[in-house]
């Protein structure tokens, strides 16, 4: 999962070919950096597949450029005299950088493997910061695993995980009860760092008890969390905040300065917090802030959830590794798409795009394995067929799918596959939509039955 919701990849690498070692050298090194300083891992959408191999254009680079929350190019003189390169960087600009700014950051990076001849490197996107991967006095590359080198890294991780945190927070709000003035210096600086972060804080004034519940309503309406910062006083505005929370069914946590007076404001927590509230630890703002930022990270979005509204899933399975197979099964999706079932098209979602294929063989009503290579032996083929012969056993699901099938060229090689029950249809270039109708008559019977009375 990204950081970000809403994306499906935290970066999209734009690079040379000629640079693919560097860059895988790179990814691994920047994405240890982040399991190690946050714990979660970073995801990369790269070209590890050769796609633009011959300079052909893929779709599925462009939806790369697209579904990533941030565009990093690896930059040198091979990287600057690219065609595909520059038709990277065209899509992600083809609403102007400024389109791109999040606070004082761009979400164009640049990394600066060597430097471009007569400082061209410089005068790209002369606005976007580069981290300098390169020798000022010789211009040749770090070498991997240096100090210099694992230096960085370091200030890559910095950047991207501060523009990656802007992104995910923003247009998140929080509210920050304001309270008794001797916790005043710990609020703000609790709300300092979580603007900082990207989180919008309310209220937008400092309510007290002059205002009544109205305006606190107001203030919590959008918050997802309501935060509490306590001293030694606990008084009663603070408990109508607590009530407020309480009524609107907002999350909330509290955290308590330690101290030998604390006891009288901890009693009053146990008594009044609402269910499912929590208390941090910690001895200062910035020992409690972990805990806190932990918590407010966006939940993932469940790739199990099955379509609502009688949508009708259909997984199409092919191997996105294969530039050929990824562009007739583009053409496939369509047909797909156009046909009706259940009074309503079908939703299509595909592998290595849509989600992990585990959740997406849990989820969907209907799978389409398609295949138009021919290698041999097929190991492919071979595994993925047979988790659709047996999908109760590997994905523990409780009924077999509406329909499901193979398409495949050569089908009598389908034969020797472990397979059985598996309907397989032929493919060739002259492909008609008629050859999957068997296949839609299956899903239109099965969710015929399946429907009210």
């Amino acid at each position: 999962m990204a950081f970000v919701p809403g994306y499906k990849h935290d970066l999209f690498l734009s690079y040379a070919h000629f640079e693919a070692a560097w860059a895988e050298a790179f990814t691994k090194a920047l994405g240890h950096e982040f399991q190690e300083r946050t714990g979660d891992q970073v995801t990369f959408w790269q070209d590890s597949k050769n796609l633009r191999l011959g300079e052909k254009w893929t779709v599925e680079i462009e939806e790369g450029i697209r579904s990533a929350a941030a565009f990093l190019a690896i930059v040198s003189p091979t990287y600057l005299k690219k065609p595909w390169c520059a038709e990277e960087r065209r899509i992600a600009l083809e609403k102007s950088l400024e389109a791109l700014k999040v606070d004082s950051f761009y979400r164009f990076l640049k990394v600066i493997k060597t430097p471009g001849p007569g400082k061209a490197h410089e005068e790209l996107l002369s606005e976007v910061q580069d981290i300098r991967f390169f020798n000022a006095a010789d211009d040749y590359e770090l070498p991997a695993g240096s100090a210099e080198y694992t230096a960085m890294i370091r200030a890559c991780f910095r950047h991207i995980h501060e523009l990656l945190a802007l992104m995910s927070n923003k247009g998140r709000e929080l509210y920050a009860a304001p309270g008794a003035i001797e916790m005043y210096k710990e609020r703000e600086e609790l709300v300092r760092n979580l603007k900082d972060r990207g989180f919008t804080i309310k209220p937008d004034i400092l309510l007290d008890s002059g205002f009544g519940k109205g305006p606190i309503r107001k203030a919590m309406g959008k918050a997802e969390f309501v935060l509490f910062v306590f001293g030694a006083i606990f008084d009663e505005f603070t408990a109508a905040q607590i009530e407020v929370a309480q009524e609107l069914g907002k999350p909330v946590v509290f955290w308590v300065q330690p101290g030998d007076g604390q006891k009288n404001t901890l009693q009053r927590i146990q008594e009044l917090r609402p269910p499912g509230s929590e208390v941090l630890g910690g001895r200062s703002i910035q020992e409690m802030l972990p805990q806190l930022l932990e918590k407010l990270k966006p939940k993932p979005e469940s790739q199990d959830a099955v379509p609502d509204s009688g949508t009708v899933r259909v997984y199409l399975n092919y191997d996105s590794t294969l530039s050929e197979d990824s562009r007739i099964a583009t053409h496939i999706g369509e047909v797909i798409r156009s046909q009706f079932v259940w009074g309503q098209h079908p939703e299509v979602v595909r592998s290595g795009r849509d989600g992990d294929h585990e959740g997406l063989m849990r989820t969907s009503q209907a799978v389409l394995l398609f295949r138009a290579a021919n290698p041999k032996p097929d190991e492919w083929l071979n595994e993925y067929a047979k988790e659709l012969a047996l999908p109760w056993q590997i994905f523990e699901k409780s009924a077999d799918f509406d329909a499901k099938a193979l398409l495949v060229t050569e089908p009598e090689r389908v034969r020797v596959l472990k397979a059985a029950g598996v309907p397989v249809y032929p493919y060739s270039e002259a492909f008609a939509a008629e050859t999957l109708d068997p296949f839609f008559d299956s899903l239109r019977k099965a969710r015929s039955a399946d429907a009210p009375r």
